[in-house]
């Protein structure tokens, strides 16, 4: 049985737009920075030089969504790139690329690849089961709070729902594009 296993992946991709520079925007995608913009966020630092994101930076995450997850910084390319390699459970390993591009006039358009592959049966059912509405959902969520605090220097709450249960409630916006 143990050589008919296949492995399942499944990559979901998206831009995001950010009202910063690639400069300012950067440092907010660490461990310990998004606590100062993501409302539901957690974590615990097992390895950092620094004590902030790093290479071979190592941390983890235990969202009942996704149980216990170990993530490694596997890129660190200030400020253009970063990557991380998450094992979830041992039942799955999401590798998440965020690359930065400057678009010259003050902005920042990130693109999120994410990339899951299933372990073993348990993860080949997280990783067909992956929804790309959900997916969305949470990408214009964390788009919407990163934006709020690069605009104001202070953390949009309420709006993420329950995103360790990958609750992400729809975002409602006045028409000057500001959240409500």
């Amino acid at each position: 049985m143990e050589g008919s296993f296949k492995p399942l992946r499944k990559r979901m991709q998206g831009d995001q737009h950010y009202c910063a520079r690639p400069a300012d925007v950067f440092p907010l995608l660490c461990p310990v920075r998004e606590k100062e913009w993501l409302e539901v966020w957690d974590y615990r630092m097992i390895w950092s030089d620094s004590g902030l994101a790093e290479d071979n930076c190592i941390f983890s995450t235990d969202f009942p969504d996704h149980g216990p997850e170990l993530w490694v910084v596997t890129r660190f390319e200030p400020p253009r790139a970063i990557e991380f390699v998450r094992l979830a459970r041992g039942e799955q390993v999401i590798r998440l690329n965020v690359h930065l591009t400057d678009n010259r006039d003050g902005t920042t358009t990130a693109r999120w690849t994410y990339i899951h592959t299933g372990l073993d049966p348990a993860g080949n059912a997280a990783v067909e089961n992956l929804a790309e509405a959900a997916y969305e959902s949470r990408m214009r969520m964390l788009e919407t709070v990163l934006n709020h605090f690069l605009k104001t220097g202070r953390m949009l709450k309420g709006v993420a729902g329950d995103y360790r249960q990958g609750d992400s409630r729809h975002v409602h916006h006045r028409p000057d594009g500001a959240p409500r």
